[in-house]
């Protein structure tokens, strides 16, 4: 007989149709910290690789005229469009490397659902990116004044 965790009601996956062991439990939770530790890793390295590139933005441009806010409202919207693109790209990346209990106390790895949207890989992106975040929040100040 399957002994079952007297935390399953309280941890919110508790399901009287489908009972779960603590060895599901406990891996399933694991499996989410993987993912999320996955995601920040390749998060932090695409905000670096993006700075590299970009390098800082220098809002001097727009300041003296040489530059339109049109532009860098466009600007913004090509580098979602970036984001967006390469957030798909290693969404599927993290999905394709293995987790090394998958199948354990009945886990699948592949049904987890923290694989199929990437909130803290977004984030991370978007937090970690100086010339992004400079450029949105002069943007947003410039508009708004």
């Amino acid at each position: 007989m399957i002994e079952y965790s007297p935390i399953l009601r309280f941890s919110g996956i508790y399901n009287k149709r489908m009972s779960y062991t603590t060895a599901f439990v406990i891996n399933k939770i694991t499996a989410i910290g993987y993912v999320t530790t996955l995601y920040f890793v390749f998060g932090l390295l695409l905000a670096k690789i993006f700075d590299t590139i970009y390098g800082k933005f220098k809002k001097d441009a727009y300041e003296k005229g040489e530059k339109s806010l049109f532009w860098l409202g466009l600007e913004i919207i090509f580098h979602m469009f970036i984001i967006a693109v390469l957030l798909y790209l290693l969404r599927n990346i993290v999905g394709l490397i293995p987790y090394p209990l998958d199948n354990v106390g009945g886990y699948e790895h592949s049904r987890l659902k923290e694989l199929q949207g990437p909130a803290i890989l977004s984030a991370i992106i978007v937090m970690f990116q100086k010339n992004f975040t400079d450029k949105t929040a002069y943007f947003v100040k410039r508009m708004f004044r």
